[in-house]
């Protein structure tokens, strides 16, 4: 029997108000404590202070999930964040509500692909709007087939995105991705984007040379 490798961790478990992982029947709300038992719906996406929440909703390791008619405030990292090889996903509704600001609206990372979120955009990020090829403890992976051609911003502003650990970077960066689709008023953050990439294999590296042993 394959023993479930170890996830070497090099930054602080994240603190979300909802977190649907792999097991469909474990989730988190609320709390730091692991609760088990059915969802229910409409999900509750509106914590009284959305600004104590690294994330609202986080999905890690999720395949085949579809939520509509979502209503999701603006956590403090993030409103949405999806991550671990999550895959088939499709999100419609109102994300970053709440009149917040975080460090992106969305965080799409660690090799996850077959995405598509559609709605509107109500809030503006420190860094991007959305940030997709983030650091991820659990997968180097490239995150890829990324679909947000139906998302709006409220305010008219474009949306806002910063590329890192994604297929063909530079083509991506510079608006040619093969695999990422934006909105036709999407602004690409490109020395964002340069320093995110940059940030994504130094880190690679001192993982590498940290953790593993010669």
């Amino acid at each position: 029997m394959t023993a479930t490798p170890t996830i070497i961790r090099t930054s602080k478990a994240d603190k979300n108000w909802l977190s649907l992982n792999s097991d469909s029947v474990v989730w988190f709300a609320g709390t730091l404590d692991e609760k088990q038992g059915e969802l229910t719906y409409p999900l509750n996406l509106k914590p009284t202070i959305p600004s104590s929440w690294d994330a609202i909703l986080k999905l890690s390791g999720r395949t085949n999930t579809q939520l509509a008619g979502l209503e999701v405030f603006q956590g403090q990292e993030n409103s949405v964040d999806i991550n671990s090889v999550s895959h088939g996903i499709a999100l419609e509704g109102r994300f970053g509500v709440g009149g917040g600001q975080g460090d992106n609206v969305f965080t799409i990372k660690g090799g996850t692909y077959d995405v598509i979120i559609k709605g509107s955009v109500e809030s503006n990020g420190r860094i991007a709007m959305t940030t997709i090829g983030n650091w991820s403890d659990q997968s180097t992976a490239t995150t890829h087939h990324i679909d947000f051609y139906l998302l709006r911003v409220t305010s008219g502003k474009p949306l806002t995105v910063v590329f890192g650990r994604v297929n063909n970077p530079i083509f991506a960066i510079f608006g040619r991705s093969p695999d990422i689709v934006l909105p036709p008023n999407a602004r690409i953050l490109v020395w964002k984007s340069l320093g995110l990439f940059t940030y994504w294999w130094l880190k690679r590296i001192y993982v590498f040379l940290r953790y593993h042993h010669w």
